[in-house]
Protein backbone atom coordinates (compact mmCIF):
# COMPACT_ATOMS: atom_id res chain seq x y z
CA UNK A 1 0.00 0.00 0.00
CA UNK A 2 1.59 3.19 -0.69
CA UNK A 3 0.49 7.24 -1.36
CA UNK A 4 -0.62 6.58 -5.08
CA UNK A 5 -2.99 4.10 -3.77
CA UNK A 6 -4.39 6.26 -1.14
CA UNK A 7 -4.34 9.15 -4.34
CA UNK A 8 -6.28 6.91 -6.14
CA UNK A 9 -8.83 6.07 -3.56
CA UNK A 10 -9.42 9.73 -2.18
CA UNK A 11 -9.98 10.62 -5.77
CA UNK A 12 -12.52 7.59 -7.21
CA UNK A 13 -14.67 9.11 -3.57
CA UNK A 14 -14.69 12.84 -4.45
CA UNK A 15 -15.77 12.27 -8.28
CA UNK A 16 -17.53 8.65 -7.32
CA UNK A 17 -16.56 7.75 -10.40
CA UNK A 18 -13.76 5.55 -11.42
CA UNK A 19 -13.24 6.55 -15.36
CA UNK A 20 -13.42 10.69 -13.94
CA UNK A 21 -10.62 9.71 -11.03
CA UNK A 22 -8.24 8.30 -14.07
CA UNK A 23 -8.94 11.49 -15.89
CA UNK A 24 -8.03 13.60 -12.82
CA UNK A 25 -5.19 12.19 -11.92
CA UNK A 26 -4.09 11.17 -15.94
CA UNK A 27 -4.05 7.25 -15.37
CA UNK A 28 -5.60 4.37 -17.08
CA UNK A 29 -9.17 3.40 -16.11
CA UNK A 30 -7.37 0.01 -15.44
CA UNK A 31 -4.96 1.80 -13.04
CA UNK A 32 -7.73 2.85 -10.67
CA UNK A 33 -9.61 0.07 -10.67
CA UNK A 34 -6.85 -2.03 -9.78
CA UNK A 35 -5.10 0.09 -7.34
CA UNK A 36 -8.45 -0.10 -5.80
CA UNK A 37 -8.73 -3.96 -5.48
CA UNK A 38 -4.99 -3.87 -4.23
CA UNK A 39 -6.46 -1.84 -1.61
CA UNK A 40 -9.30 -4.05 -0.76
CA UNK A 41 -6.53 -7.67 -1.17
CA UNK A 42 -4.61 -5.60 1.23
CA UNK A 43 -6.47 -5.05 3.97
CA UNK A 44 -9.16 -7.90 3.43
CA UNK A 45 -12.32 -5.72 2.85
CA UNK A 46 -14.75 -4.31 0.49
CA UNK A 47 -14.30 -0.42 0.30
CA UNK A 48 -16.64 -0.18 -2.26
CA UNK A 49 -19.75 -1.59 -3.15
CA UNK A 50 -20.70 -1.71 -6.69
CA UNK A 51 -24.74 -1.35 -7.56
CA UNK A 52 -26.15 -0.62 -10.20
CA UNK A 53 -22.94 1.01 -11.89
CA UNK A 54 -22.49 3.31 -9.03
CA UNK A 55 -19.71 3.46 -6.22
CA UNK A 56 -20.99 3.40 -2.82
CA UNK A 57 -18.40 3.54 0.33
CA UNK A 58 -18.93 0.44 2.69
CA UNK A 59 -18.58 1.37 7.03
CA UNK A 60 -15.24 0.40 5.91
CA UNK A 61 -14.40 2.61 3.25
CA UNK A 62 -15.97 5.43 5.27
CA UNK A 63 -13.33 4.59 8.05
CA UNK A 64 -10.80 4.42 5.69
CA UNK A 65 -11.51 7.67 3.91
CA UNK A 66 -11.44 9.43 6.60
CA UNK A 67 -7.14 8.17 7.12
CA UNK A 68 -6.60 8.22 3.48
CA UNK A 69 -7.79 12.23 3.06
CA UNK A 70 -5.61 13.24 6.53
CA UNK A 71 -2.42 11.19 5.08
CA UNK A 72 -2.59 12.63 1.54
CA UNK A 73 -2.99 16.51 3.43
CA UNK A 74 0.16 15.95 5.27
CA UNK A 75 1.72 14.36 2.74
CA UNK A 76 1.23 17.29 0.70
CA UNK A 77 1.93 19.54 3.16
CA UNK A 78 5.28 18.26 3.89
CA UNK A 79 5.82 18.58 0.39
CA UNK A 80 5.34 21.63 -0.55
CA UNK A 81 7.21 22.97 2.68
CA UNK A 82 10.12 20.92 2.42
CA UNK A 83 10.33 22.66 -1.47
CA UNK A 84 9.98 25.86 -0.02
CA UNK A 85 12.82 25.51 2.53
CA UNK A 86 15.31 26.90 -0.51
CA UNK A 87 13.50 29.78 -1.16
CA UNK A 88 14.51 33.47 -0.02
CA UNK A 89 12.97 33.32 3.50
CA UNK A 90 13.52 35.16 6.94
CA UNK A 91 16.95 35.69 8.84
CA UNK A 92 16.88 35.83 12.22
CA UNK A 93 20.15 37.45 13.45
CA UNK A 94 21.20 38.10 17.02
CA UNK A 95 23.64 40.44 18.14
CA UNK A 96 25.50 41.69 21.81
CA UNK A 97 25.01 45.77 21.85
CA UNK A 98 28.41 46.66 21.15
CA UNK A 99 28.20 44.52 17.84
CA UNK A 100 24.62 45.87 17.20
CA UNK A 101 25.55 49.34 17.77
CA UNK A 102 29.22 49.50 15.57
CA UNK A 103 28.84 46.69 13.45
CA UNK A 104 25.46 45.37 12.42
CA UNK A 105 24.05 47.94 10.12
CA UNK A 106 27.00 47.58 8.08
CA UNK A 107 26.42 43.80 8.24
CA UNK A 108 22.82 43.93 7.38
CA UNK A 109 23.50 46.52 4.40
CA UNK A 110 25.88 44.28 2.67
CA UNK A 111 23.96 41.11 3.65
CA UNK A 112 20.71 42.88 1.35
CA UNK A 113 22.79 43.72 -1.37
CA UNK A 114 23.51 40.40 -2.25
CA UNK A 115 20.21 38.63 -0.48
CA UNK A 116 17.37 41.40 -1.40
CA UNK A 117 14.44 38.97 -1.47
CA UNK A 118 15.52 37.66 2.41
CA UNK A 119 14.03 39.20 5.20
CA UNK A 120 16.22 39.99 8.18
CA UNK A 121 15.12 40.50 11.82
CA UNK A 122 18.13 41.35 14.08
CA UNK A 123 17.90 41.00 18.14
CA UNK A 124 20.04 43.25 20.02
CA UNK A 125 20.49 42.35 23.84
CA UNK A 126 23.29 41.60 26.33
CA UNK A 127 25.68 38.31 25.01
CA UNK A 128 23.71 36.14 27.90
CA UNK A 129 20.21 36.71 26.93
CA UNK A 130 21.99 36.23 23.07
CA UNK A 131 22.79 32.46 24.02
CA UNK A 132 19.60 31.96 25.51
CA UNK A 133 17.75 33.22 22.33
CA UNK A 134 19.94 30.66 20.47
CA UNK A 135 19.20 27.85 22.85
CA UNK A 136 15.69 28.52 22.45
CA UNK A 137 15.86 28.59 18.73
CA UNK A 138 14.44 32.06 18.34
CA UNK A 139 17.52 32.73 16.41
CA UNK A 140 19.71 31.17 13.17
CA UNK A 141 22.78 32.67 14.59
CA UNK A 142 24.47 35.82 16.21
CA UNK A 143 27.36 37.80 16.85
CA UNK A 144 28.76 38.86 20.14
CA UNK A 145 32.04 39.57 21.83
CA UNK A 146 33.37 38.06 24.65
CA UNK A 147 33.22 34.40 25.87
CA UNK A 148 30.29 31.57 25.10
CA UNK A 149 29.12 29.48 28.04
CA UNK A 150 27.15 27.33 26.47
CA UNK A 151 28.81 24.16 25.31
CA UNK A 152 25.84 23.12 23.52
CA UNK A 153 26.74 26.33 21.33
CA UNK A 154 29.03 26.09 18.51
CA UNK A 155 31.24 29.36 18.24
CA UNK A 156 33.75 30.13 15.60
CA UNK A 157 35.90 33.60 16.43
CA UNK A 158 35.83 36.10 13.31
CA UNK A 159 37.28 39.17 14.18
CA UNK A 160 39.99 40.60 16.71
CA UNK A 161 39.04 43.71 18.85
CA UNK A 162 40.45 45.81 21.69
CA UNK A 163 39.57 47.90 24.83
CA UNK A 164 41.23 51.39 25.41
CA UNK A 165 41.24 53.35 28.07
CA UNK A 166 39.21 56.23 27.35
CA UNK A 167 39.24 59.65 29.53
CA UNK A 168 38.69 63.08 29.73
CA UNK A 169 41.36 65.27 28.05
CA UNK A 170 42.24 67.00 31.46
CA UNK A 171 43.14 63.98 33.15
CA UNK A 172 46.56 62.82 34.28
CA UNK A 173 46.36 59.49 32.39
CA UNK A 174 45.96 61.78 28.96
CA UNK A 175 49.33 63.02 29.78
CA UNK A 176 50.82 59.75 29.93
CA UNK A 177 52.04 57.29 27.42
CA UNK A 178 51.40 54.01 30.11
CA UNK A 179 49.59 53.57 32.86
CA UNK A 180 50.16 50.83 35.49
CA UNK A 181 47.39 48.53 36.62
CA UNK A 182 47.90 49.79 39.69
CA UNK A 183 47.10 53.49 38.72
CA UNK A 184 44.18 52.34 36.57
CA UNK A 185 42.13 50.27 39.41
CA UNK A 186 42.08 53.79 41.90
CA UNK A 187 39.85 55.40 39.13
CA UNK A 188 36.17 55.52 39.40
CA UNK A 189 35.08 53.39 36.22
CA UNK A 190 31.87 54.39 34.03
CA UNK A 191 31.58 50.41 32.61
CA UNK A 192 29.08 48.14 31.20
CA UNK A 193 26.16 46.27 32.35
CA UNK A 194 26.95 42.35 33.90
CA UNK A 195 25.98 39.99 31.42
CA UNK A 196 27.92 41.64 28.63
CA UNK A 197 30.31 40.55 27.19
CA UNK A 198 32.95 43.04 27.37
CA UNK A 199 32.14 43.67 30.82
CA UNK A 200 33.17 39.86 31.66
CA UNK A 201 36.11 40.39 29.29
CA UNK A 202 37.25 43.25 31.41
CA UNK A 203 36.37 41.75 34.63
CA UNK A 204 38.09 38.74 33.66
CA UNK A 205 41.48 40.31 32.67
CA UNK A 206 41.72 42.46 36.27
CA UNK A 207 40.75 39.02 37.96
CA UNK A 208 43.57 37.53 36.10
CA UNK A 209 46.16 39.92 37.64
CA UNK A 210 44.89 39.70 40.68
CA UNK A 211 42.78 43.06 40.72
CA UNK A 212 38.74 43.76 40.51
CA UNK A 213 37.05 47.00 40.52
CA UNK A 214 33.43 48.38 41.59
CA UNK A 215 32.16 50.78 38.75
CA UNK A 216 30.85 54.34 39.35
CA UNK A 217 28.67 54.16 36.85
CA UNK A 218 27.03 51.11 34.93
CA UNK A 219 24.76 50.58 32.01
CA UNK A 220 23.88 49.42 28.40
CA UNK A 221 25.37 52.47 26.49
CA UNK A 222 28.73 53.35 26.24
CA UNK A 223 27.91 56.60 24.60
CA UNK A 224 25.71 58.07 27.15
CA UNK A 225 28.13 57.14 29.83
CA UNK A 226 31.59 59.12 27.85
CA UNK A 227 29.28 61.83 27.08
Amino acid sequence: MTRRHLKVFVAVCELNSISKAAEKLHIAQPAVSCAIKELEDYYGTKLFDRISKRLYLTEAGKKFLGYATHIVSMFDEMESNMRDLDKPGKLHIGSSITIGTSFMPVYVRNFKELYPQTEVNVTIDSSDIIEKKILQNELDFALIEGIVHLESIICEAYMDDELVIICSPVHPFSKSETVTVGQFVSEPFLLREKGSGTRELFDNVLASLGYSVIPAWEGQSSARKIR
